[in-house]
């Protein structure tokens, strides 16, 4: 029959029915040019939609992702990261989670259907509306949008500063254009440093500026492009691209093509996720905050071992990180990057 070619769905599982009485196969047309009969599909077998797919998708989300997002499940929700591995687990603590969140809406129902005048009752469906909102956005972002459980990276390119190649984080929230005390002094600027401008920056936290380098040049797809910079004390990122620069050279962050457009006529690809470190994956300009409390104190004894042998802190997590936390691997590793370098 036609419609089992079109939906897919056996013969048997349905039945037709004309005005009330049911058609066989062996049912001829009367060739009667009445009124299209009322054709009755209310038998049909119509599969459900409970959504038994989506715990297998988010969980399919964060394991073929970046490892970042994985990291920031466990720190949202640590109980759903620690089965992420076992799909029959995840599912189970996922529908859990679901389930708790139906008996808040079951038992909001049965709140409105008793005392509605009693204080305490107005108290705790107040409470119970407000957790019903949350926990129905969230379930509506969790099948429609889980991308956005994940976190975005920070729009990085690449550059050059006397031969030296910088990953340059572009922020067009900085006012200003800022370099590390250490990215100066591998670039030979440290010499160039103006120390007049010596203060102090406040934002999230407060830094030590050293002084200004009045003009620099950076090298973008082979442009070289005049700026300057405010040197940082202790700063774990190279360089930032504030807004002064930006402005000044007309750039344009085009987020769909994902390209850095300056003065309309050079295109600079921004890095995708894979290539930016991980101590730059989440940048925090002028944070001095205690950052340790995300180690454990093995991670912190390995830190400060390589700290120690003259790596920066920024660059010791990080070839810590790619290496597993592996200490003798992360120093060969270090060894061997260094030796490459003065090749």
């Amino acid at each position: 029959m036609l419609i089992e070619v079109e939906s897919g769905i056996s013969g048997v599982d349905f039945e037709l029915s004309r005005e009330g009485r049911r058609n066989t196969n062996e049912s001829k047309s009367d060739g009667s040019s009445r009124t299209v009969p009322l054709l009755d599909f209310k038998s049909i077998k119509v599969p459900g939609s409970s959504g038994s797919g989506i715990p297998e998708a988010i969980r399919k989300h964060f394991l073929t992702g970046a490892s970042r997002r994985l990291s920031i499940l466990g720190e949202r929700n640590p109980e759903l990261a620690a089965v992420i591995n076992d799909p029959v687990a995840f599912r189970r603590v996922f529908e859990s989670q679901q389930s708790t969140a139906r008996q808040h809406r079951e038992e909001l129902e049965n709140l409105l259907s008793a005392d509605a005048l009693n204080p305490a009752v107005q108290e705790r469906i107040a409470e119970l509306i407000k957790q019903n909102n949350i926990d129905m956005q969230m379930e509506s972002a969790l099948e429609y949008y889980p991308e956005t459980f994940g976190q975005v990276s920070m729009l990085f390119i690449n550059c050059k500063i006397k031969d030296q190649n910088i990953k340059a984080f572009v922020d067009s929230g900085a006012q200003s254009t800022i370099m590390s005390e250490d990215c100066a002094r591998r670039c030979n600027l440290d010499s160039l440093i103006d120390k007049r401008w010596a203060g102090k920056a406040y934002g999230v936290g407060t830094q030590t500026i050293i002084g200004r380098v009045h003009n620099g040049l950076i090298e973008i797809g082979g442009i070289f492009i005049p700026t300057s910079f405010i040197v940082l004390k202790d700063q774990s990122m190279d360089l930032l691209i504030g807004l002064d620069m930006l402005k000044r050279h007309q750039c344009c962050i085009d987020l769909k093509r994902n390209v850095l457009i300056i003065d309309g006529r050079i295109e600079a690809p921004f890095l995708p996720e894979s290539e930016i470190p991980l101590s730059l994956s989440n940048p925090s300009i002028l944070d001095n905050e205690d950052t340790d409390e995300r180690f454990d104190e093995s991670q912190k004894l390995k830190i400060q071992v390589l700290v120690d042998r003259g790596i920066t802190r920024s660059k010791a997590i990080d070839v810590l990180h790619r290496n597993q936390w592996d200490l003798d691997a992360a120093l060969a590793s270090h060894l061997h990057s260094m030796f490459g370098q003065s090749r």
